[in-house]
C-alpha cells in the first residue's frame, strides 16, 4: 500500500503527552538522503507489518508520517532509536482529528453544585 502524501503545514505539536497517531521525524528528509522508500524501509524494519498510511518525506529534513492507531505510532516511536539513531522523533497532531466536543454534565442533577455568576 502507498501511503497518501501528508500535508506538512497542518500539523502541530501536541498538547498533552499522550501517543497520537502522527509522528514528527527530524533530521529525516530529502535534505539528509531520504527518499520516501527508505524512510519506508526503515519504519518496516521499525515495526513490520504496520501500514503506514500517509507520509510527509521534507526537503529540509522534517517529515511527517501517519498511522492508523496511536498504538502503532507508539510502537514505531518506540524502536526508531535503534533503528534509526539520527532521526528525533516525536510526536505530532492534526488539529482538525484533534478536536474536541466540550464537555456536557452527564444530568441535570450533577450541576446542582455549580453557581453561575449573575444568575439568581
Amino acid at each position: 500500500m502507498i501511503p497518501h502524501d501528508l500535508d506538512p503545514s497542518e500539523f502541530r505539536r501536541p498538547r498533552d503527552k499522550r501517543p497520537t497517531r502522527h509522528v514528527y521525524l527530524a533530521n529525516c528528509g530529502q535534505g539528509c538522503g531520504d527518499s520516501t522508500q527508505s524512510v519506508l524501509e526503515v519504519l518496516d524494519v521499525a515495526a513490520p507489518d504496520t501500514v503506514v498510511e500517509g507520509l510527509h518525506v521534507g526537503i529540509a529534513g522534517v517529515s511527517y508520517a501517519s498511522f492508523a492507531t496511536a498504538d502503532a505510532a507508539e510502537r514505531i516511536c518506540g524502536r526508531l532509536a535503534d533503528v534509526a539513531p539520527r532521526w528525533v522523533v516525536r510526536y505530532a497532531e492534526l488539529p482538525a482529528e484533534s478536536q474536541r466536543a466540550p464537555l456536557l454534565p452527564s444530568s441535570v442533577a450533577s450541576t446542582v453544585g455549580v453557581d453561575v455568576p449573575g444568575l439568581e
